[in-house]
């Protein structure tokens, strides 16, 4: 599917460029001849270097419209800063996740049930400021006399890219998660209770602290009618590790796998490694080491693993039966404190950190 997508945002570059030469009668050669090659370089690397200009674009168009339709906002992160509305601050992450330029967390409205609740306009703010301004650009392009035009061509290009990257309908993007949320109720519901679950855990609210009415459509399955029930089964998922309910917590691992695949997902790396560690804590040693040659094949798994004390420990010392190691590790790293990590995740990790040493007679 990803290769679909790159397919089709690659035929939608061309045709903006074959538009852009045919619409000022050039070609190749005109251009070239009317375009002084310094400036034609100049121009493309200024557009390059302005996706971050663009991606902050689109992130504060989700704000906008969002703040137009009753949300209120969480965190605005560019891509390892984020300012946060609780300590009114800006913080920079040690750390960010792959893949992530940038985010604009908002709560949704209070007032209404799920179904009344507004999201089409906070999911399509960024896709609508993108298109605009790229709409702009490119217009002007059309007007101006070449060499000019070439420069604006070029600048419509980036956001142009960030829409057509966005707006598609498949993996994880903005256009995905609106096809998602029309299927259902129960994938529109999911939608809000991942956008709420993430507003609690930044407020400072515990795994245990949680209300039981989020877990629901875990408890009757039909989170497994949608995608976007990923993210309810990995919080109830660590709310039963923070209850050391391990038996629980791997249940709730086992029924992802036999709907979906981990590497499939937008949590892949976190997946990985709790994969391994409940492999590991209950004896799957197979299981353990064949998953463990699977995140050494993919970097983006693999630094996620060196990161992740708990997983290393229990890998080292169930698995590969490395006693001093896995002491050593947990010894090492136990005042290790991730600024990304919230209230939540840190108690989790204490848990476990206090739970495994206790285990190994530390």
């Amino acid at each position: 599917m990803r290769g679909i997508h790159r397919l089709f945002v690659l035929i939608a570059m061309l045709a903006l460029g074959v538009g852009y030469l045919y619409g000022n009668g050039l070609t190749f050669q005109t251009l070239a001849d009317n375009v002084p090659f310094v400036q034609m370089v100049i121009v493309i690397l200024i557009a390059v270097y302005t996706g971050y200009v663009h991606i902050f674009l689109h992130e504060f168009g989700h704000y906008v419209f969002g703040k137009m339709t009753g949300y209120e906002l969480v965190y605005f992160q560019m891509p390892n800063f984020r300012y946060e509305v609780k300590t009114k601050q800006f913080q920079k992450l040690s750390t960010r996740v792959p893949g992530l330029m940038g985010q604009c967390l908002m709560k949704p409205p209070i007032k209404g049930n799920y179904n009344e609740k507004p999201y089409f306009l906070y999911l399509a703010g960024g896709l609508i400021v993108n298109f605009l301004t790229a709409m702009l650009f490119y217009l002007g392009s059309f007007i101006l006399p070449v060499p000019i035009s070439f420069t604006l061509f070029a600048l419509s290009l980036p956001p142009f890219l960030l829409f057509l990257m966005n707006i598609v309908p498949l993996g994880f993007t903005d256009g995905s998660v609106i096809r998602e949320i029309r299927k259902s109720e129960v994938s529109k519901k999911l939608y809000f209770k991942q956008l709420e679950l993430s507003a609690l855990f930044e407020e400072g609210k515990t795994f245990s602290e949680i209300p039981e009415e989020y877990f629901s459509e875990v408890k009757d399955g039909t989170y497994g009618q949608s995608r976007l029930g990923e993210y309810v089964l990995l919080i109830a998922y660590q709310r039963a590790l923070s209850e050391l309910n391990f038996e629980r917590a791997d249940q709730l691992l086992g029924a992802y796998q036999e709907k979906w695949h981990y590497l499939s997902s937008p949590y892949r790396q976190m997946l990985a490694s709790e994969l391994l560690f409940c492999h590991a804590i209950f004896g799957r040693k197979e299981a353990a080491e064949t998953l463990m040659e699977q995140i050494k094949a993919y970097p983006v798994l693999l630094g996620y693993y060196n990161r992740s004390q708990r997983t290393q420990v229990a890998y080292k010392f169930f698995v590969e039966m490395k006693v001093k190691e896995a002491k050593a590790i947990l010894v090492q790293k136990s005042d290790t404190i991730d600024q990304n990590l919230n209230e939540a995740e840190l108690a989790l990790q204490k848990t476990l950190h206090d739970w495994l040493g206790s285990f190994m007679g530390l």
